[in-house]
């Protein structure tokens, strides 16, 4: 199984693959490897879904997004139109508020990588 330990994207996105098995001799060929625009689209779609869902849930169970809660993953990018605070039972909202601070986890594990 191949797992994406970094990306940099620039002219070329390039993608730095990491084994869970060492038995794997082909594994240097693979290693900063470039890939096409249209597979570094297809690995784009899930960390802007990540975005989506970390701001939905924010700013439903709290009442602000990515830019108040943590600035350093909005990256200066304008919060989103119309979004507002849910009326909710205080039970729910704790599970939204849940929610948001696990997708604000997944970005920063992207962030990172």
């Amino acid at each position: 199984m191949w797992v994406v330990v970094s990306r940099n994207v620039g002219s070329g996105a390039q993608f730095q693959l990491s084994s869970n098995s060492a038995a794997n001799e082909n594994f240097e060929n693979y290693v900063g490897c470039d890939m096409p625009k249209s597979d570094v689209d297809l690995v784009e779609f899930p960390l802007n879904l990540e975005y989506l869902e970390a701001e939905f849930f924010l700013w439903g169970s709290l009442g602000y997004g990515l830019d108040k809660f943590a600035p350093e993953l909005a990256d200066s990018g304008p919060p989103p139109l119309g979004a507002q605070i849910a009326k909710l039972s205080p039970l729910i909202r704790d599970v939204i508020t849940q929610f948001g601070f696990q997708e604000v986890g997944h970005l920063r594990f992207f962030s990172i990588s």
